[in-house]
Protein backbone atom coordinates (compact mmCIF):
# COMPACT_ATOMS: atom_id res chain seq x y z
CA UNK A 1 0.00 0.00 0.00
CA UNK A 2 2.71 2.25 1.23
CA UNK A 3 4.39 1.69 -2.55
CA UNK A 4 1.45 2.40 -3.99
CA UNK A 5 0.71 5.47 -2.64
CA UNK A 6 4.74 6.44 -2.91
CA UNK A 7 4.12 5.82 -6.93
CA UNK A 8 1.07 8.06 -7.28
CA UNK A 9 2.66 10.46 -5.43
CA UNK A 10 5.69 10.30 -7.70
CA UNK A 11 3.50 10.24 -10.77
CA UNK A 12 1.55 13.28 -9.31
CA UNK A 13 5.05 16.00 -8.59
CA UNK A 14 5.83 14.50 -12.12
CA UNK A 15 2.73 15.60 -13.58
CA UNK A 16 3.11 19.12 -11.44
CA UNK A 17 6.63 19.98 -12.81
CA UNK A 18 5.93 19.16 -16.35
CA UNK A 19 2.77 20.53 -17.03
CA UNK A 20 3.72 23.57 -14.68
CA UNK A 21 7.00 24.31 -15.57
CA UNK A 22 8.74 22.58 -18.08
CA UNK A 23 5.69 22.42 -20.98
CA UNK A 24 4.80 25.83 -20.67
CA UNK A 25 8.65 26.98 -21.32
CA UNK A 26 8.73 24.32 -24.24
CA UNK A 27 5.56 26.00 -25.76
CA UNK A 28 6.48 29.45 -25.63
CA UNK A 29 9.71 28.39 -26.93
CA UNK A 30 7.87 26.36 -29.82
CA UNK A 31 5.49 29.75 -30.16
CA UNK A 32 8.74 31.74 -30.72
CA UNK A 33 9.90 29.59 -33.49
CA UNK A 34 6.76 29.73 -35.22
CA UNK A 35 6.67 33.82 -35.10
CA UNK A 36 9.82 33.54 -36.54
CA UNK A 37 9.27 31.29 -39.35
CA UNK A 38 6.07 33.37 -40.19
CA UNK A 39 8.31 36.54 -40.56
CA UNK A 40 10.96 34.38 -42.41
CA UNK A 41 8.04 34.14 -44.97
CA UNK A 42 6.93 37.61 -45.06
CA UNK A 43 10.37 38.75 -45.78
CA UNK A 44 10.96 35.92 -48.26
CA UNK A 45 7.89 37.40 -50.01
CA UNK A 46 8.86 40.74 -49.92
CA UNK A 47 12.48 40.03 -51.66
CA UNK A 48 10.30 37.54 -54.46
CA UNK A 49 7.66 40.09 -54.88
CA UNK A 50 5.64 38.96 -57.51
CA UNK A 51 7.97 35.35 -58.53
CA UNK A 52 5.98 34.22 -54.76
CA UNK A 53 2.56 33.16 -55.40
CA UNK A 54 0.41 35.07 -52.96
CA UNK A 55 -2.25 32.19 -52.45
CA UNK A 56 1.18 29.94 -51.80
CA UNK A 57 2.32 32.87 -49.11
CA UNK A 58 -1.56 32.99 -47.71
CA UNK A 59 -2.03 28.99 -47.36
CA UNK A 60 1.51 28.49 -45.99
CA UNK A 61 1.20 31.78 -43.53
CA UNK A 62 -2.62 30.54 -42.73
CA UNK A 63 -1.25 27.17 -41.15
CA UNK A 64 1.34 28.78 -39.28
CA UNK A 65 -0.93 30.73 -37.65
CA UNK A 66 -3.13 28.01 -37.00
CA UNK A 67 -0.68 26.45 -35.29
CA UNK A 68 0.27 28.82 -33.43
CA UNK A 69 -3.29 29.25 -32.07
CA UNK A 70 -3.69 26.04 -31.16
CA UNK A 71 -0.45 25.14 -29.56
CA UNK A 72 -2.09 24.33 -26.24
CA UNK A 73 -4.21 22.18 -28.08
CA UNK A 74 -2.41 19.97 -30.40
CA UNK A 75 -1.31 16.43 -28.71
CA UNK A 76 -1.38 12.36 -29.56
CA UNK A 77 -5.29 12.35 -29.24
CA UNK A 78 -5.58 15.24 -31.46
CA UNK A 79 -3.60 13.02 -34.05
CA UNK A 80 -6.49 10.21 -33.72
CA UNK A 81 -9.07 12.62 -34.09
CA UNK A 82 -7.96 13.93 -37.00
CA UNK A 83 -7.48 10.43 -38.53
CA UNK A 84 -11.18 9.50 -37.48
CA UNK A 85 -12.14 12.75 -38.76
CA UNK A 86 -10.42 11.88 -42.27
CA UNK A 87 -12.10 8.85 -42.04
CA UNK A 88 -15.63 9.90 -42.13
CA UNK A 89 -14.51 13.25 -44.57
CA UNK A 90 -13.12 11.69 -47.74
CA UNK A 91 -13.18 14.90 -49.55
CA UNK A 92 -11.52 16.61 -47.24
CA UNK A 93 -8.31 14.23 -48.37
CA UNK A 94 -8.48 15.70 -51.80
CA UNK A 95 -8.79 19.39 -50.47
CA UNK A 96 -5.87 18.97 -49.05
CA UNK A 97 -3.62 17.25 -51.27
CA UNK A 98 -4.72 20.11 -53.71
CA UNK A 99 -3.37 22.26 -51.17
CA UNK A 100 -0.62 20.14 -50.59
CA UNK A 101 0.61 20.17 -54.04
CA UNK A 102 -0.08 23.83 -55.05
CA UNK A 103 2.98 24.59 -52.40
CA UNK A 104 4.68 21.81 -53.82
CA UNK A 105 4.72 23.40 -57.14
CA UNK A 106 6.19 26.74 -56.09
CA UNK A 107 9.21 27.67 -57.73
CA UNK A 108 10.52 29.44 -54.36
CA UNK A 109 12.78 26.00 -52.50
CA UNK A 110 12.60 28.73 -49.70
CA UNK A 111 8.94 27.78 -49.23
CA UNK A 112 9.53 24.32 -49.38
CA UNK A 113 12.34 24.46 -46.43
CA UNK A 114 10.03 26.78 -44.46
CA UNK A 115 6.81 24.04 -44.72
CA UNK A 116 9.03 21.66 -43.82
CA UNK A 117 10.31 23.62 -40.65
CA UNK A 118 6.59 24.40 -39.97
CA UNK A 119 5.68 20.45 -40.14
CA UNK A 120 8.74 19.94 -37.77
CA UNK A 121 7.84 22.08 -35.51
CA UNK A 122 4.23 20.91 -35.60
CA UNK A 123 5.28 17.52 -34.76
CA UNK A 124 7.70 18.44 -31.77
CA UNK A 125 4.57 20.02 -30.34
CA UNK A 126 2.53 17.15 -30.18
CA UNK A 127 5.34 15.46 -28.81
CA UNK A 128 6.24 18.24 -26.37
CA UNK A 129 1.90 18.47 -25.62
CA UNK A 130 1.83 14.55 -25.24
CA UNK A 131 5.03 14.49 -23.00
CA UNK A 132 2.95 14.50 -19.97
CA UNK A 133 2.26 10.68 -21.14
CA UNK A 134 6.02 9.41 -20.52
CA UNK A 135 5.96 8.15 -17.76
CA UNK A 136 2.95 5.97 -18.38
CA UNK A 137 4.26 4.70 -22.00
CA UNK A 138 7.35 4.01 -20.36
CA UNK A 139 6.36 0.88 -18.38
CA UNK A 140 4.22 -0.18 -20.94
CA UNK A 141 7.23 -0.26 -23.58
CA UNK A 142 9.26 -2.09 -20.72
CA UNK A 143 6.54 -4.35 -19.98
CA UNK A 144 5.90 -5.41 -24.17
CA UNK A 145 9.93 -5.72 -24.63
CA UNK A 146 9.66 -8.13 -21.10
CA UNK A 147 6.62 -9.95 -22.85
CA UNK A 148 8.12 -10.93 -26.11
CA UNK A 149 11.62 -11.88 -24.46
CA UNK A 150 9.21 -14.19 -22.43
CA UNK A 151 6.92 -15.53 -25.26
CA UNK A 152 10.96 -16.00 -27.13
CA UNK A 153 11.66 -17.98 -23.93
CA UNK A 154 8.64 -20.24 -23.59
CA UNK A 155 8.46 -20.91 -27.86
CA UNK A 156 11.91 -22.32 -27.01
CA UNK A 157 10.91 -24.26 -23.67
CA UNK A 158 7.89 -25.69 -25.81
CA UNK A 159 10.54 -27.78 -27.93
CA UNK A 160 12.71 -28.75 -24.77
CA UNK A 161 12.85 -32.50 -24.67
CA UNK A 162 11.54 -34.36 -21.87
CA UNK A 163 14.76 -35.23 -20.06
CA UNK A 164 16.47 -31.25 -20.15
CA UNK A 165 12.96 -30.35 -19.08
CA UNK A 166 13.13 -32.02 -16.00
CA UNK A 167 16.90 -30.68 -15.02
CA UNK A 168 15.57 -27.43 -15.70
CA UNK A 169 12.74 -28.41 -13.35
CA UNK A 170 14.67 -30.13 -10.64
CA UNK A 171 17.62 -27.38 -10.33
CA UNK A 172 15.02 -24.40 -10.25
CA UNK A 173 13.13 -26.19 -7.69
CA UNK A 174 16.54 -27.43 -5.96
CA UNK A 175 17.25 -23.65 -6.07
CA UNK A 176 14.25 -22.38 -4.45
CA UNK A 177 14.78 -25.02 -1.47
CA UNK A 178 18.89 -24.33 -0.92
Amino acid sequence: MTTTLFIFFTIGIFHLIYQSLLLPTIRLNLRFKLFSLRDELRLLKHQKGDDLDDKVVYDLQKTINKNINNLAYIDFSTIYKTNKYFEENPKLNSKIEIRKNYLDSSPVSEVKTIYKENVKLFLLTIAANSGGWIIYIIPAIIIALTFNSIKNLVRKLVFVPEYDLDKIVTNSTAIKLA
